[in-house]
């Protein structure tokens, strides 16, 4: 096979002219990817050459392939002669992983990584350095929208795709481009029996680079490509047989001339376990452009999702072909896509968690003879429409305890109470409450603790049977009214679930009214100082003076005066 080889042929006595004045390792290798083979990193694809095949939403792949490159780059003079073997071999692995995005577009990611590049020691006259050693190279990103998507089983396929490589690489190895590169690919193919027919149409832009990077080096640049794959099923799914062709073409300086022409060719074959899939490929190229290689080898080894191919089977003999039986291995009617349904309610038994009972869609073919939209394998009263949060169970008086929990399944009650009614919140149900409207002790029967004889305790008030009595005129409470306010903070003392008590004054309309409304307030707060003083928590009390505001009888008489006269205790928190 003739070496793969380029040259700077009109300029190369200019050139090494200029390479006398130059001093060998002077600096970097120009920025150049010698390694032109780019395996796809989209599943269902054949080597370097793009099929309209998807893997599906969300659907993830990966790989590796490892290559070999043999003279990859060759520098000739204008007679073809060899001056330098820039790089005589590459050992490169290609990782990458992709994505599907939707059923229609594919994104992967891929890293080369140059294992091993030698290079011939370049002599005095050379500026290039030796290529030796190993290096990541520049990183992949690959796009692919397919116009038919993942539902094309066989036929014409049509897709787009976007290849952008990134400058990650050691430059001196000739194994990276010195800016973004961009690859669009028009993408047509036709599938059929687990036949492949791919043609690619693409253009790649890069920045040019001269090589060597003096005077009458040659320029790489800008790249009109073009290739085509085949994939023949030896056994459907299994094992095909893989060939590609690619031709690369220079459209900048020295456009299509003989050392900007290649034409690289592979064969191999590719074998599938499951979601795995290896393969095995060799050949090289057969033009004298840049960057072919005199022999090529690669291995690969990758995780594919499926990809159906159109291999025409039919496993469970129903008459469906495998590749539109939804159950392939089990026979079943068109109208179901080739899917048995045992229990007649439309839904095919793979899809039905109870294939043997009538049921409903949305419980993925379970019964709901209740309709309450609970399923009956997890309804606890499936022949009794109930909602879901309580298993399926109804609660008819709706207090949120569902009836088989509920005590007082008639009564709105408290779930701390099992659904029973507890009117005065003292934690007694009303059935076994005594005194159902005021918060009492259980050793009570739900009634508070006995009072004094001048004390009653109600719902809503502590009421006293004898007046408090004052001095006239002032705030300082007569001794004779100690008694009855110290029955009242025993009441305090013994309900603690009166949470807040306002201790009110009030008095008759003797005198001016502002005066009154003070005098109120004051002897409020000397009963509010009085009850603390008797043990009674100070933030269970507040006191407030009414004045002669809210008289509770006729101020005109005597009797209606003393009556007015008065502190009352209303319960305000409980």
């Amino acid at each position: 096979m003739t070496t793969r080889t380029w040259t700077c042929v009109r300029w190369m006595l200019p050139m090494l002219t200029a390479l006398v004045a130059i001093p060998a390792q002077a600096a970097d290798n120009p920025r150049l990817n010698a390694d032109f083979y780019r395996p796809s990193e989209h599943p269902g694809d054949i080597l370097a050459i793009q099929t309209s095949n998807q893997p599906g939403n969300l659907k993830v792949g990966g790989g590796l392939f490892l290559t070999w490159n043999a003279k990859p780059l060759t520098i000739v003079d204008g007679a073809g002669t060899k001056i330098l073997g820039a790089v005589t071999n590459q050992y490169v692995a290609d990782l990458y992983v992709s994505l599907g995005l939707s059923d229609y577009f594919d994104v992967a990611l891929g890293l080369p990584i140059f294992l091993y590049s030698t290079g011939d020691s370049p002599n005095a006259l050379s500026s290039l350095k030796k290529a030796q050693g190993a290096s990541f190279g520049d990183i992949r990103l690959g796009l692919k929208v397919s116009f038919f998507g993942k539902n094309r089983k066989s036929g014409f396929g049509l897709a787009l795709a976007e290849d952008l490589t990134f400058p990650s690489a050691t430059p001196k190895y000739f194994n990276g481009d010195k800016l973004v590169t961009g690859t669009t690919t028009l993408i047509g193919d036709y599938q059929n029996k687990g036949w492949t027919v791919a043609l690619n149409l693409g253009i790649r832009l890069r920045a040019p680079v001269r090589i060597p990077d003096v005077a009458g080096g040659y320029w790489i640049g800008d790249e009109l490509l073009f290739g085509a794959g085949l994939s023949v099923p030896f056994i459907c799914g299994k094992l095909e047989g893989i060939g590609t062709m690619e031709y690369r073409g220079g459209i900048q300086k020295n456009a299509f001339d003989k050392y900007s022409n290649a034409l690289d060719f592979l064969g191999g074959l590719k074998g599938h376990v499951g979601n795995v899939a290896i393969l095995a490929a060799a050949g090289g190229g057969a033009l004298k452009g840049y960057g072919s290689p005199a022999y090529r080898i690669t291995l690969g080894v990758s995780y594919e999702p499926k990809i159906d191919k159109a291999c025409i089977k039919d496993t469970d003999k129903d008459g469906i072909p495998d590749n539109i039986d939804k159950c392939p291995t089990l026979p079943g009617p068109p109208e179901l896509q080739g899917c048995p349904d045992r229990d007649h309610d439309g839904i095919i038994d793979p899809e039905d968690k109870c294939p043997d009972v009538p049921g409903k869609k949305e419980f993925q073919g379970c019964p709901d003879t209740d309709n309450d939209g609970v399923e009956d394998s997890k309804d606890r009263c499936p022949n009794v429409a109930g909602p879901a949060k309580f298993e399926g169970c109804p609660d008819g008086d709706n207090d949120g305890v569902p009836d088989y929990k509920d005590k007082c399944p008639k009564v709105a009650g408290k779930i701390e109470l099992d659904g029973c009614p507890d009117r005065d919140n003292d934690g007694i149900i009303d059935d076994l409450d005594k005194c159902p409207d005021v918060p009492g002790l259980p050793e009570f029967e739900g009634c508070p603790p006995p009072t004094p004889q001048r004390v009653k305790l109600t719902a809503d008030k502590i009421e006293i049977l004898d007046m408090v009595f004052f001095e006239t005129n002032k705030a300082v409470i007569k001794k004779q009214s100690f008694g009855i306010l110290d029955d009242v903070a025993k009441v305090l003392r013994d309900n603690a679930f009166i949470k807040k008590l306002r201790v009110e004054g009030h008095t008759d309309n003797t005198g001016d009214a502002k005066k009154n409304m003070v005098l109120s307030q004051k002897r409020a707060e000397s009963v509010r100082e009085y009850l603390i003083n008797q043990g009674v928590v100070a933030d269970r009390l507040v006191a407030e003076g009414f004045g002669q505001t809210k008289p509770i009888a006729d101020n005109k008489t005597t009797e209606g005066k003393a009556k007015n006269r008065r502190v009352e205790f209303t319960i305000t928190g409980k």
